[in-house]
């Protein structure tokens, strides 16, 4: 995530592999991250984050959409069921901030900074609601290519691992 993010929103179709194992390189960075992309931070609402994941989901479901805008995320968890209408598929959507210990209920009228990449953030793959709150100008460009600042993340960390399952963004599906 940007150091100033509470939260990373970023569209399935956006990472084209997994990490592999063994020692990361720049190419690997590239080959996972292959666009160019830049981090871009927007202020939202927790309910208008909830709108964005909806978007997402049934633009994915979409006959005339696309699998990869399903929304993968850092920070931010939940429940999805297909079933149901668009506006209540996604439900028990938490919030675990970067200094957090345990996740929390998503406020629907707290505002979080989100941070995803430039191109669903202008509406695209899908995802309305980010292009709504970028035409409002809600929303900062870093400029930092996105790619490039996964690999600063991983020199600092130095070791990434799998996530606990409990830190999945999805945590069921059906």
């Amino acid at each position: 995530m940007a150091r100033t993010s509470d939260i990373a929103i970023q569209n399935a179709g956006g990472v084209r592999e997994d990490v592999p194992a063994g020692d990361f390189t720049i190419g690997d960075a590239y080959k996972l991250l292959p666009f160019s992309n830049t981090l871009v931070e927007l202020k939202m609402s927790g309910e208008e984050i909830k709108n964005v994941l909806e978007d997402a989901l049934d633009y994915a479901m979409s006959p005339d959409g696309s699998t990869g805008a399903y929304p993968y995320a850092a920070g931010l968890r939940w429940e999805v069921d297909t079933s149901k209408d668009k506006g209540s598929r996604f439900s028990s959507v938490e919030f675990k901030g970067p200094k957090d210990t345990v996740w929390a209920e998503l406020g629907a009228d707290r505002f979080y900074t989100v941070v995803t990449n430039n191109y669903i953030s202008s509406g695209r793959d899908g995802y309305l609601t980010f292009g709504t709150i970028s035409k409002a100008g809600r929303v900062t460009d870093t400029y930092l290519d996105y790619a490039q600042s996964f690999v600063d993340y991983v020199r600092k960390v130095e070791t990434v691992g799998k996530l606990n399952q409990s830190d999945y963004s999805t945590q069921s599906f059906k």
